[in-house]
Formats: structure tokens, C-alpha cells, sequence
């Protein structure tokens, strides 16, 4: 039976990784990181455990010991089975003592985000004429990064069927009290949220909350005030003359944006070839 034991490879003051190692019959030694890190000055190298001076690395070594059953008897049982104990198998066997999710379970919130997040830039990459803009792409990546620091303040991860209006409030004031983001952005991302359910739902993922229920009460009215240009202040644009040139170029655009009703990134996009004139000269993009 092999034994299962620690070791540390460095030396500095600080926190460092903790190995478990082994050598299989008939193989060359093994190794994996657990997971679990030291300061090497509360390493004890003979007994290949924490110094076990406080609490917390009593709790360590807990942990320690656990995992070395957990994978002694792993071991015992995969090779009663055939399977190949390599660093592979290792590897495998620590993350599912830690709980890690497997990448391939899209029942978890960022990994169903993950693959969204894949199949938008495929259909980029694959279909330029119906390319997303670089700000969708944007946005989900936001969403993840927010979901991910969400879920490290909370201490796991979120399944969609466990994903219910408590902890959607949660998420929410985690976004405006702690981190105390704008309301605009708030928005994006609680839409991104909603967005992110009802393409689980189309999946056939089984969810606990109904997308439609991430509305109004995570929302907010935008204090913005709107500019209202008549016809009769375009007339008066319009008959400008005489202003410097930078200004007289910032007014010409100006009046073709109010004419073509585009938003700025589009705007500035415009090319003359992109524009064509019906009867009366009238122009239509």
C-alpha cells in the first residue's frame, strides 16, 4: 500500500503550496498541489504537517488527514478497477475532496456563462456580417467578473436551481451596498443576470426562479435629463457660419446625426459609400 505524504518547495516567508505525494507500484512518484498553503517557518518537515501552534493550523491538519484518507481509499478502490494511478489521477481525486466544479456541468451559473460567452465569440469569429459588437462581448465579460467575486465573497458556487429571489436580493445588494456600483451599471448587469436565465430556461436547465422575476425592483429610473432638439434649433445649426474649423466639423456632424438618428459609435463609423439619395436629395443610409 502506498503512503500517502506533504512537502512544501519553497523556502520564502511566505504562503506556499502544499503537496500530497505518493509512489504507485511499479511508477515514479506522483504529486499534486492540495489546495492548502503554509508559511514554511510552520512546517514541520519530519512529521510533513503544520506546526500545529493555533487553531488554524490545527484545523489544517485536520484537513491534511482527511484528504489522505479520502485518497487512500480512492486509491484502493481505482485499482481494484484497473484505473491508471498517474498525476492525472491525483490531480482529479484532490479536486473532488475540495469540491471544485467540473467544467462540463452547466448547471452551474459560471460555467453555463463560460459557454455563452464561447458560442458569442464563435458566431463572431465565424459570421462577421452578423458580428456582435465588441460591447456585448464586453458585457458578459463583466457579468463574469462580478459573478465570480460574488461568489468568492459568498463562499461557493451557484447552480440555477439553487439560484432563488434570496440570493438574486443578495447579489443585487451586494452590487449597490458593498460595492457601491452606479445604477447604470447595476442595470447592465442584473439584465445580464436575467439574460443569462432565460438562456438556461431555452437550454432546458432546471431553474427555481422564474427570469421575468429579475424586474423593476432591480431596477432603477435613470435621473438623466433629455435634450429635446426641435426643427426649428436644427434650422438654426444649420444657417452657421463662419466658425473655426474644428467647431464647423463638430456642426456638420452634428446635423448628420440628427438627421440619420444613429448613435455616436455608429456615427463615427460612417462612410460615404454607405449613403445613398432618393428623390428630392434626400439621403438614407
Amino acid at each position: 500500500m502506498a503512503t500517502i505524504n506533504y512537502r512544501i518547495k519553497s523556502k520564502e516567508n511566505k504562503e506556499v503550496s502544499i503537496y500530497a505525494y505518493f509512489r504507485p507500484s511499479g511508477s515514479s512518484v506522483i504529486s499534486t498541489k492540495t489546495g492548502y498553503t503554509v508559511n514554511p517557518k510552520n512546517w514541520s518537515k519530519s512529521k510533513k504537517r503544520a506546526k500545529a501552534s493555533d487553531p488554524h493550523l490545527q484545523n489544517l491538519n485536520i484537513s491534511l488527514d482527511n484528504l489522505v484518507t479520502f485518497l487512500s481509499q480512492s486509491l484502493n478502490f481505482d485499482n481494484q478497477q484497473g484505473v491508471e494511478i498517474d498525476n492525472k489521477w491525483i490531480k482529479k481525486k484532490v479536486d473532488e475532496f475540495n469540491n471544485k466544479v467540473p467544467v462540463s456541468d452547466n448547471s452551474y451559473l459560471l460555467n453555463f456563462l463560460d459557454l455563452s460567452i464561447e458560442r458569442l465569440d464563435l458566431k463572431r469569429a465565424n459570421d462577421g456580417s452578423q458580428g456582435l459588437k465588441k460591447g456585448t462581448i464586453k458585457s458578459y465579460y463583466s457579468f463574469r467578473k462580478n459573478l465570480i467575486s460574488y461568489e468568492n465573497a459568498i463562499g461557493y458556487k451557484i447552480k440555477f436551481n439553487g439560484l432563488d429571489k434570496g440570493v438574486i436580493d443578495d447579489f443585487f445588494n451586494w452590487l449597490t451596498e458593498v460595492n457601491k456600483f452606479s445604477d447604470s451599471y447595476v442595470r447592465k448587469l442584473m439584465q445580464m443576470l436575467k439574460r443569462l436565465l432565460k438562456d438556461a430556461q431555452i437550454e432546458g436547465l432546471p431553474l427555481t426562479v422564474n427570469p421575468d422575476l429579475i424586474g423593476k425592483e432591480y431596477m432603477f429610473k435613470s435621473d438623466n435629463i433629455i435634450n429635446v432638439i426641435t426643427e426649428e434649433d436644427f434650422l438654426k445649426l444649420a444657417k452657421i457660419k463662419g466658425l473655426p474649423d474644428y467647431l464647423e466639423n463638430t456642426r456638420k456632424w452634428v446635423l448628420i446625426g440628427l438627421v440619420i438618428g444613429q448613435r455616436v459609435s455608429d456615427l463615427l463609423g460612417l462612410k460615404k459609400d454607405m449613403i445613398r439619395f432618393e428623390e428630392g436629395n434626400i439621403a438614407l443610409i
